[in-house]
Formats: structure tokens, sequence, C-alpha cells
């Protein structure tokens, strides 16, 4: 029994980029196009999640009109054979969306499961 659970956790860590990529389609399909900003304050880390989900980035500055922006960050769950994405974008001033969604994982093939945290502007 210990030895699924650990595989659980494994699956999650291993499966993090395809949820990634997955959101990052569907934020692609969303705004129509993927090159992006990320914003001023952004980790490397977190730009490169971006990247890794399919997307162009540049880096924008304070006086910049930095539209569309995008975030998102994969995070293996306390749970074995889930994962979980938190992600946001505003492709036009007061125009975006952001969640968390929950997927369950088995070594890189993902099945979204739910979705919290909604937010829109």
């Amino acid at each position: 029994m210990a030895g699924l659970v650990v595989l659980g956790y494994v699956s999650s860590v291993v499966s993090i980029g395809p949820c990634e990529s997955v959101v990052g389609a569907r934020i692609a399909a969303d705004i129509g196009q993927r090159n992006v900003f990320v914003l001023p304050g952004t980790s490397a880390y977190a730009e490169n999640r971006v990247k890794r989900a399919g997307f162009v980035t540049r880096k924008c500055s304070q006086n910049d009109d930095c539209f569309p922006w995008v975030e998102l960050v994969g995070l293996p769950s306390r749970w074995p054979f889930m994962a979980s994405v938190s992600w946001g974008y505003v492709a036009v001033p007061l125009g975006g969306q952001g969640n968390r969604t929950t997927f369950l994982c088995f070594f890189g093939l993902v099945i979204e499961l739910s979705e919290q945290a909604r937010w829109a502007t």
C-alpha cells in the first residue's frame, strides 16, 4: 500500500507539465495567441512555467501596456495521483479570468476534475 502512495506522488510530479499544457492550450484559445507578457516581479521559475506551456513571453515594464499577460503554476496535490494548476490571464483591460484547476494524474495522462476559486474581470 505504501508503494502505491509513493507511486501516486511520483505520478503527480511527473504530470505537472502536461497539466500546465492543458491549461495553457485553453488560455491560448481564449486570448487567440501565444505571445504574452509576464508581469513585473514574476520569478524566472514562474516565467519558465509559462514558456513550458507553449507561450512566448516578454517582460512587462512598469510603463508598458502589458496585455495580454498570463500566469500559471502547477503543483502536486497533497493527495497521490492529483495535481493542480493555479492560473490567470488578462487579455485586455478588464477582460480576463483565473482559476485553480485540479487534475487526476497517471504518469502524464491527465484528466480535469474540477475548478475552484474562479475570478473574472
